[in-house]
């Protein structure tokens, strides 16, 4: 028999890799899942959600490109830019007390939901030209998110997505088939890198891992499928970030 926190942990995993697939920050769940049901620590909860942030992000490459989804033309110099850029933020967050680690996600909510609802027209566009790179921007930019998504992942998925977006002018699921094929290859580099600092528990990742896969490979795979499911995904996206936000808040409140 399956116990709450053992259902918790398994539609927990599934909704973060849903919402990782279509837009981004499903990480503030699996997060709030390591530290707050299985117990970990923060700066081994950042290091574990590593594990099924790279199986969230092969299932979803794996169904994006069975729709014929992930277009990689001009895309590879920008991608080893991220992983620099992660390597280097992955190292710097081993560094990093738990104290801060708490601070810096309390921060970038209330980012995202200031980006979310800065103009939310754009986060749906249908165009679907080839990608046109300015790489005097993309690059610094690139870099520094990858720096973000070695350093912390919360939310790097929908940065790397706003860039595709808003800038690089892809539609939301051709820009998702990349961003989920980015945070898989950079994956690889910030495990390995928070594994020689002994900063991950396998055992909690993988568990995880499996049902943030599953819902990854569905969502991917089904959702381009259905009508309006960019609306849909930002919809999603911003009553997720909503409600963190007064979970947040009321934390912080009981707290004082």
């Amino acid at each position: 028999m399956f116990d709450i926190d053992t259902i918790f942990i398994i539609l927990g995993g599934f909704l973060a890799g849903s919402i990782n697939s279509l837009a981004g920050f499903g990480s503030v769940i699996t997060l709030y899942i390591l530290m707050e049901i299985i117990g970990l620590s923060p700066s081994i909860a950042n290091g574990t959600n590593r594990v099924n942030v790279l199986a969230n992000a092969f299932a979803s490459t794996v169904g994006y490109a069975q729709n014929k989804k992930l277009n990689l033309r001009k895309i590879w110099p920008l991608i080893l830019i991220v992983i620099i850029g992660s390597i280097i933020g992955a190292y710097t967050a081993t560094k990093i007390s738990d104290d801060y680690f708490r601070i810096i996600i309390r921060v970038l909510i209330v980012f995202v939901a200031i980006l979310l609802f800065l103009n939310p027209k754009r986060w749906i566009i249908n165009e679907s030209d080839d990608l046109d790179l300015n790489w005097y921007i993309l690059s610094p930019l690139f870099l520094v998110l990858g720096f973000y998504g070695g350093l912390i992942q919360v939310g790097s998925g929908l940065f790397i997505l706003a860039g595709l977006v808003l800038l690089a002018k892809r539609e939301l699921f051709a820009a998702n088939a990349l961003k989920v094929f980015i945070i898989f290859l950079y994956s690889f580099f910030v495990i390995f890198t928070f594994h020689i600092s002994g900063l991950i528990n396998w055992k909690a990742g993988i568990s995880l891992a499996i049902s943030q896969g599953l819902g990854a490979y569905l969502t991917s795979r089904f959702a381009p499928k259905i009508k309006n499911a960019n609306v849909w995904a930002y919809r999603v996206l911003v009553v997720v970030v909503v409600i963190i936000i007064i979970r947040e808040g009321y934390m912080i409140f009981i707290q004082d």
